[in-house]
């Protein structure tokens, strides 16, 4: 009996020091800045990693962000249009509505409480349709319209006919000089004009700027070149040049080159400065501007600029190119 009042002893000794490590074990774990944080996962270490200055505990990222997932409805037109018939403008936000409760865009309402309903064709009061209509007015998006031509992007409804404007996939069948005066004037593609052939055109090409402009070679109007300068992940930038031609295989053929300076670093003399070249064959483009310009770099090649290239507080590239004509 002595024996069994001992080991019962034992057990209970051993049962309250496994229950204090626990104890302590959670409430270690409680202090923990990182189990407060939600969605992610402690992972050892092995010893060998505590040792070379890891932390005994790793917090790994267990579920990244994801999109908010969207759903395709219709409804009629008319709910998200002004009630003016001659008007039929997309609605924005703010939204009002006259005392008959015809909703009409700002153009049509005027400013202030005051207006005339053209739709009601008198003098009226308008009021706010309340914050719950504006998010509904500002949370619709549909795709481009010219979707079909590689346009994917998903636009605020009542921004879609600016974007269609601005598109440059858009559907615009031209011959070189009238497709330049089209991207020149219609969306807004800085236009350069190259001396001649061989001779060098400088440009300084700021990385926030528009990512393609339009090249023309004085005296030969009738082609058309598009310099691409896009971003490759978050510090490379991409420089490419393309003739914009339906056939590859037309003539004549052209090489160009390019090349990116930069003044020399602080403890180097001034006339050593650093500079990136390439030369190649210049590629054909049926349809500028698709896919950010990597539809260009598929067919040919790329000026990859890194940021210790880049120049000043606007981050500009600095190029020199030039364009040959390859003779037969």
């Amino acid at each position: 009996m002595a024996d069994d009042g001992e080991e019962h002893q034992n057990k209970r000794s051993l049962t309250a020091s496994a229950e204090g490590s626990v104890s302590k074990k959670a409430k270690a774990l409680s202090a923990s800045p990182s189990c407060l944080v939600s969605g992610v996962i402690l992972k050892e270490e092995s010893e060998g990693e505590v040792a070379q200055g890891g932390r005994g505990v790793v917090a790994e990222q267990a579920n990244p962000p994801m999109a908010l997932p969207r759903i395709n409805v219709s409804l009629q037109p008319q709910l998200l249009h002004c009630a003016a018939t001659d008007c039929y403008r997309p609605l924005k936000p703010p939204v009002f509505k006259c005392v008959a409760g015809h909703r009409l865009c700002n153009n049509c309402r005027g400013d202030g409480r005051a207006g005339h309903c053209r739709k009601c064709g008198r003098d009226t009061y308008f009021v706010h349709c309340g914050p719950d209509l504006d998010v509904y007015i500002g949370g619709f998006r549909v795709a481009c319209p010219f979707r079909d031509y590689g346009c994917d992007s998903s636009v605020t409804y009542h921004e879609s006919d600016a974007h269609r404007d601005a598109c440059a996939l858009c559907p615009f069948k031209a011959s070189p000089p009238v497709l330049h005066d089209h991207l020149a004037a219609d969306h807004a593609w800085p236009l350069h004009a190259v001396p001649s052939y061989g001779k060098l055109l400088h440009l300084y090409v700021a990385v926030s700027e528009p990512p393609h402009r339009l090249l023309v070679v004085e005296g030969d109007e009738r082609r058309l070149f598009v310099l691409s300068v896009r971003a490759r992940g978050k510090d490379i930038w991409a420089v490419s040049l393309a003739c914009v031609r339906a056939s590859a295989k037309a003539e004549p053929r052209y090489t160009y080159t390019l090349w990116a300076e930069a003044p020399p670093l602080p403890d180097m003399p001034a006339n050593m400065g650093r500079w990136l070249g390439m030369e190649t064959d210049v590629p054909t483009c049926a349809v500028p501007g698709a896919g950010g310009g990597a539809a260009v770099e598929e067919e040919g090649m790329a000026l990859c600029v890194l940021p210790a290239m880049l120049v000043g507080p606007l981050k500009e590239i600095h190029l020199r190119v030039r364009i040959d004509v390859v003779e037969p």
